[in-house]
């Protein structure tokens, strides 16, 4: 029913490391091509080229991967960026010994102390200015300026003078 050349590339994809799925998907996407999952197991399955079962796909995620979720980015992000899922992020991140951040910080950039003197004092942004590209209140960049010990660039006046009689 498929040509020899669709079959090729169907089993080609699913040698490179993607499921019977993906490698289905792949070939909808590339050529519009319609063909079931199982029609690629069972053409790999033929050919001998099937995993075992339990045999898990290796996907390998490129240094890259770690300089984006250090630069600030969510493992979430990262696992999209990359079509995998966030827990597989997760394990290849361990196998390299990429320290992760808190899940529980809300505010990834604001852990980052060299990142929140760069915008408060080496760009001159106000508090406000990184509040607002981050999404946090101003009182949490204060906090979190306070907490480095990065000095305020001036500070208010108390009261304004007023002219007694």
């Amino acid at each position: 029913m498929h040509s020899p050349e669709v079959r090729r590339r169907a089993i080609a994809l699913y040698d490179s490391g993607l499921s019977c799925r993906q490698a289905a998907k792949q070939l909808e996407q590339e050529s519009g091509t319609i063909i079931t999952p199982q029609t690629v197991a069972r053409w790999a399955r033929r050919l001998g080229k099937n995993r075992p079962v339990g045999d898990r796909r290796r996907v390998e995620i490129p240094r890259e991967a770690v300089r984006l979720y250090e630069s600030g980015l969510t493992l979430a992000e990262v696992a999209r960026r990359f079509q995998v899922s966030p827990t597989t992020v997760t394990e290849r991140f361990h196998a390299m010994n990429v320290k992760l951040r808190s899940r529980t910080l809300r505010y990834t950039r604001l852990a980052d102390k060299s990142w929140v003197e760069n915008q408060y004092s080496k760009k001159g942004h106000s508090a406000k200015h990184i509040a607002n590209l981050i999404g946090c209140s101003v009182l949490t960049v204060h906090y979190h300026l306070r907490k480095y010990g990065i000095p305020p660039k001036r500070q208010r006046r108390k009261n304004k003078p007023t002219k007694h009689q």
